[in-house]
């Protein structure tokens, strides 16, 4: 009986369709990171607010200023630096 699995061979360029479907399984990169985190953030934040007896106005400013610090964290990349999945597309070819 033959055996119907064979090598791969480590130079075989994807086809067309091979690379469209690696393109729908995303790499996470930092908007899905800062999404994660940001209802964990939030709770640590109103938990010790809570305990330190923070006023109303103080837990919306700490809680603004962890959402714009997500912000800047998602949005801010260095000068030339692309994203994950761009960098993912360009060794898959």
């Amino acid at each position: 009986m033959s055996n119907p699995w064979f090598p791969l061979e480590p130079r075989t360029p994807l086809t067309r369709e091979q690379r469209a479907d690696a393109r729908r399984y995303k790499v996470v990169g930092r908007p899905e990171l800062a999404g994660a985190l940001w209802l964990p953030a939030l709770v640590v934040l109103l938990t010790i607010a809570v305990w330190l007896g923070w006023s109303r106005l103080q837990m919306v400013v700490a809680a603004g200023l962890i959402f714009l610090g997500l912000c800047v964290f998602i949005f801010w990349r260095p000068a030339g630096r692309r994203s994950a999945d761009a960098e993912q597309l360009d060794v898959e070819k």
